[in-house]
């Protein structure tokens, strides 16, 4: 592994993903070891802020001078962010991921239906998801026209949405989707569309279960709590950071087909909700939040 692979301030002896995919795959769950874990999380504030909004570029730098080489493919997508991840860690931030056997017991492509927290999962979550098979996300078409991050972005063989005409972004995800799931890419989408710090199962629309069930793969509900990085007021990728808040992702029972049309969106939206209450996170229900 080169240099500006890595990125600035990568320690060597730290882990390396290829590491990290294996603890997944052999304990089905990774929380942020216990020599990593600082006494005290650094501060929240505008340092903190800064140097991982600092990362998060050089990580983008990396991307695109791979992409420029030749050389982005998924393993180097994973190895690029982890540095992200593991940045995170450094600053304090406790990682946890568990549910990670339910994919090994799968074996192949799946669609990921998740909560959208903050640009955090977008960022890192792949670095995990990647250990299972290579990734597509469902995203915004503008990204691919940002400089500089618009073309590793591009090499990691996202489904680009206009978000201008409804329909026909459903049939442009159903009809790239299913492409990408039957060349072997698993494919990870936001049913909620915008990122919100409070979970409403209503906004949660059944774009996973249409596509699962179109391509005939399991449906994999994903909870997550990425508030650690909150939704800027200037710059909505590069919010507020506190380290003192936990990251965790959940990965749920990958449901299969067998299941009947609409319980399986149900059962879906219910372990993401019940996983955020775990978690103390709000959570709106017909009743209203609670």
């Amino acid at each position: 592994m080169v240099a500006w692979e890595m990125g600035w301030g990568y320690d060597s002896s730290l882990m390396r993903v290829e590491e990290f995919h294996q603890i997944l795959r052999a304990t089905g769950r990774y929380v942020t070891p216990a020599g990593m874990r600082k006494g005290r999380p650094q501060r929240a504030g505008f340092f903190a802020t800064w140097s991982y909004a600092w990362c998060s570029v050089s990580r983008v730098l990396a991307a695109a001078r791979a992409a420029r080489c030749g050389e982005f493919d998924a393993m180097m997508w994973a190895r690029i962010v982890f540095v992200a991840w593991r940045k995170a860690e450094r600053k304090g931030g406790v990682i946890t991921l568990d549910g990670f056997d339910h994919l090994t017991q799968v074996g192949g492509p799946v669609v990921y239906a998740a909560n959208h927290m903050s640009m955090l999962e977008t960022f890192i979550l792949p670095a995990a998801l990647i250990g299972h098979t290579p990734i597509s996300i469902v995203l915004k078409e503008s990204l691919l026209r940002y400089p500089v991050f618009g073309p590793p972005l591009t090499q990691t063989e996202p489904i680009a949405v206009s978000r201008k005409n409804a329909r026909e972004d459903l049939a442009l995800v159903l009809r790239e989707g299913r492409a990408k799931l039957e060349a072997g890419r698993s494919v990870l989408l936001f049913p909620q569309g915008t990122r919100r710090p409070v979970f409403n199962g209503a906004e949660f629309n059944s774009l996973g279960e249409k596509l699962a069930r179109q391509a005939g793969v399991p449906l994999v509900p994903v909870a997550l709590q990425t508030d650690f990085q909150g939704i800027g007021r200037v710059i909505k990728d590069f919010g507020r950071v506190d380290p003192s808040r936990p990251i965790r992702f959940a990965i749920g029972e990958a449901l299969g087909s067998e299941i009947p049309k609409g319980e399986r969106h149900r059962r879906c939206v219910a372990f993401i909700e019940e996983r955020l209450r775990d978690w103390g996170m709000p959570v709106v229900t017909d009743k209203g939040e609670r």
